[in-house]
């Protein structure tokens, strides 16, 4: 998998694993965030956002996730 970076307020890059079929979204604080049973799509259409902050605020409060803390 690969991060692209993302230039946001909020997170620094996002990547989609084929694989978990999961989108990966690592904030400016670290954190790393999976949306499991994603599709390729929906990952385009969050790449492709034009307000990423806005929509990734959305996906946070709509969506359960995983959240893993790197040192």
């Amino acid at each position: 998998m690969i991060m692209i970076a993302i230039k946001s307020k909020e997170f620094n890059s996002i990547g989609y694993n084929e694989e978990e079929q999961a989108i990966y979204v690592k904030d400016k604080q670290d954190i790393t965030r999976i949306f499991d049973n994603k599709s390729k799509e929906d990952f385009e259409q969050f790449k492709n956002s034009k307000q990423h902050d806005y929509f990734y605020l959305f996906v946070l409060r709509s969506l359960q996730h995983k959240t893993l803390i790197t040192p």
